[in-house]
Parts: C-alpha cells; sequence; structure tokens
C-alpha cells in the first residue's frame, strides 16, 4: 500500500511577499517545550507523526514545535488546543526503528507564532499552519551579562538544597563559553517546572526578559524549599 505521507504535505517555505511566514507542520506535545538553539530528543511513535515526520525528512526537515493548552491535553488522541506561540525545529538527526517508529533530536531554530492553521486534505494525519516567524528582542550587552551571573549563581543555590549531587558537575562546565542566547535557553529547559511555566519562557520576547523570569522561577523554588525544609528539617525535596 502507499504511504500517505508522500506527496501530501506543503513545503514549509517562506511566502512570496514575507519571508518570515512559513506553512510548516505542527507537533503538539503536553510536556515538550523547545527554544531556539536547543536540541531535545523525541520518540515518535504515533501514526500521523511518524507520517509527519518522513514529510518533513522529504522536504527541509522542519517541524513547528508547539505547547497543548492545559485544558486540551484530555483531547490528545484528536486536534488539541494549543498555545498560539512555538518553536520552529530542524530535524538535526532521525532514525527509523523497524516497527516505523523514529528516534530524532530536534534542534529549536526560533519562535513562531500561529496565523492559521490549514485544512487537512485527504490522506494527511498531521496538521500544519501558517506561522509567523519571531524576532528576539535585543538588549544591553551589561544588563544581560547581569543578570546571567544571578540566575547562575541561584541556579547554584537551588541545586545544592535540591540535587546536591549535582552541583559539583554543574560547577565543572565552562559555561562561559556558552553565548548569552544559548545559556538562557538551556537554563529554561532543564527547569523542574510545569509545562505550562516553560512555554512562559518561550513566550518570552528575548533574553533578558528570559533570564528574569528564569531567576524570578528559581528564586520561588528556592524560597519554597526553605519553607518546607524549616517545616520538616528531613525534606529536601
Amino acid at each position: 500500500m502507499a504511504d500517505p505521507a508522500q506527496g501530501t504535505s506543503t513545503p514549509p517555505s517562506p511566502t512570496d511577499t514575507d519571508p518570515s511566514v512559513r506553512t510548516i507542520p505542527l507537533f503538539p506535545l503536553a510536556t515538550v517545550v523547545l527554544l531556539p538553539a536547543v536540541r531535545v530528543p523525541l520518540f515518535i511513535f504515533e501514526p500521523r507523526y511518524r507520517q509527519m515526520t518522513r514529510a518533513a525528512l522529504s522536504d527541509e526537515r522542519l517541524i513547528g514545535m508547539c505547547t497543548v493548552l492545559p485544558e486540551g491535553r484530555v483531547a490528545m488522541e484528536g486536534d488539541p488546543e494549543i498555545y498560539p506561540v512555538g518553536c520552529l525545529g530542524h530535524i538535526e538527526h532521525a532514525k527509523e526503528r523497524p516497527d516505523g517508529t523514529w528516534d530524532i533530536v530536534l534542534e529549536g531554530l526560533a519562535r513562531f507564532e500561529v496565523e492559521r492553521e490549514l485544512e487537512k486534505p485527504e490522506g494527511r494525519l498531521f496538521r500544519e499552519a501558517r506561522v509567523r516567524l519571531l524576532e528576539e528582542e535585543t538588549a544591553p550587552k551589561a544588563d544581560v551579562t547581569r543578570l546571567r551571573a544571578e540566575v547562575h549563581r541561584s541556579y547554584g543555590d537551588v541545586l545544592a538544597l535540591l540535587a546536591p549531587q549535582n552541583v559539583e558537575a554543574f560547577e565543572a562546565q565552562n559555561f562561559d563559553a556558552i553565548s548569552d542566547d544559548v545559556y538562557a535557553n538551556t537554563i529554561s529547559l532543564s527547569l523542574d517546572i510545569d509545562p505550562v511555566e516553560k512555554q512562559s519562557l518561550l513566550e518570552s520576547s528575548g533574553v533578558l526578559s528570559r533570564l528574569e523570569r528564569v531567576l524570578a522561577l528559581l528564586e520561588f523554588q528556592l524560597a519554597e524549599s526553605k519553607v518546607r525544609n524549616a517545616t520538616n528539617p528531613k525534606t529536601l525535596q
């Protein structure tokens, strides 16, 4: 039987009039958020997303990752409602398993805002949308450097309290060689927080606002943990 994915996907190419507008396949997930310049490994098993992966690999290898609204998680088998802001990802690595499932590594390229979803033609199982790529807001280097140092210090404090076994590995890493945007986005995705909070980090307009949000989340985690430990000194979680 012919594969329904062949020749059904609209190429995710820019429009003739605006290079920031593209048509891309959508991959809605309830618990995974992608940010630019960060890589995430994914296991693709549903037939519609296996079809999506094959279609993407036959074209520009692009997928639009988007987060499902909390109230939409009960409808994951259908077309759940999603946040309008997602992240365009490039399939950096893909390996098909004998059973037709896929292991892929997706690298975030740019944030986007969904303008409208497209109707599904016969044979296409996955969703596609017209999206507009969003630019990252710039900020004074001095402000970013100062805030980055505060985030780094607070992150270390949280690890020391909640996961002391990871402090040594964290301190041994050479973060100085990492650019500000990669640092902010990597720290954002490493936080043990609800997907809704990670979505708020994705929706931040740039590195400075994202670092501000990360710092607020870290300070809240630290304060909450100190209160919990003061109430029950034997609790270190």
